[in-house]
């Protein structure tokens, strides 16, 4: 069977979408003008490159989007307003759509604006100061949504309750947000049913919050990288029977009460790096098997683990 592929006299860059919610990119329309070949999942988005700028903006670029039927779009890292926005619009079919990091963050009426979007599957607004000062009430409209990337968005508990009506969500980035009372707002997720990837890096979370956590039935990663967890979470932590992926990297762990973690026969990756525990605590806290990587390390870290999840985008 030929490979399908994407070809334009515009230029596009055209990228795919990975598991882990990251872009792997395919090429360029410019330097492949006999196409750029397309994932067989048919998961991919374009990038629209005004270079050299033009009069008419973004709007050839849709046309040919609506044409082709493209399936994303990724308008990241730039100086993007309404007006820029606007040409897009129109195509309603979008599934994939990334702003992250852009710089003008995002206001309420790109937000409304984006609501349009009524079939998204994936969406990455990620350090764009987008859930400052908001509810986000809008977000609510996007009821199909299966992954989103709140990450470094001035995020507030007021944004949540909308957050909580996304019944499809599989995947949820809240990282590095100042959500007051998070432990106690975390309770208002436990609708989430289908959730099975959670990050909670460089937030507030506390202890308190691993025990509404506990009642996630579907939970199979959690990220807690630079957080202040202690092991006072471990018995909660252990009756979260799905994980496969824990990170606890750059929390106050130690190796005391470690072997509660036996619990999780499902676990295959734990990250303990730079945290309280030891070698020692580990190997006797019998929590090691074949089938799970433990990471130790006190080597300075830049991030947190991205993990895969699971996933039924298309």
């Amino acid at each position: 069977m030929e490979a399908a592929v994407f070809q334009s006299s515009l230029n596009f860059d055209v990228y795919s979408l990975e598991s882990q919610g990251t872009q792997k990119y395919l090429g360029n329309t410019q330097q492949k003008p006999e196409g750029v070949e397309l994932p067989a999942a048919g998961i991919w988005l374009v990038s629209p490159r005004l270079y050299p700028p033009s009069a008419e903006g973004y709007a050839p670029f849709a046309v040919e989007m609506r044409k082709q039927s493209v399936p994303g779009l990724n308008l990241s890292e730039r100086d993007l307003s309404l007006k820029d926005m606007a040409p897009f619009l129109s195509l309603t079919h979008l599934r994939y759509l990334s702003l992250k990091a852009n710089h003008n963050g995002i206001t309420s009426e790109v937000w409304s604006a984006i609501s349009v979007f009524r079939d998204l599957r994936w969406l990455d607004v990620s350090m764009t100061r987008a859930g400052a000062g908001s509810d986000l009430h809008d977000l609510r409209r996007l009821s199909h949504l299966r992954y989103l990337s709140l990450y470094g968005t001035g995020l507030t508990a007021a944004a949540l309750e909308s957050v909580a009506s996304l019944k499809e969500l599989q995947a949820l980035d809240l990282g590095d947000n100042p959500i007051e009372r998070i432990d106690a707002h975390l309770e208002e997720l436990a609708g989430l049913e289908r959730l099975a990837y959670l990050s909670l890096a460089r937030t507030d979370v506390s202890d308190a919050g691993t025990t509404p956590l506990a009642q996630f039935k579907s939970l199979q990663a959690l990220v807690f990288f630079d957080t202040k967890i202690t092991s006072e979470s471990y018995p909660a932590l252990a009756r979260m029977s799905e994980l496969t992926n824990l990170d606890l990297s750059r929390t106050l762990v130690d190796s005391k009460g470690l072997s509660a973690l036996k619990a999780l026969r499902r676990l295959t990756l734990l990250d303990l790096r730079e945290t309280r525990t030891t070698a020692a605590g580990v190997l006797l806290s019998g929590i090691r098997r074949k089938d799970l990587k433990i990471l130790q390390s006190n080597k300075r870290l830049k991030d947190a683990l991205v993990f895969g999840f699971p996933s039924d985008m298309p």
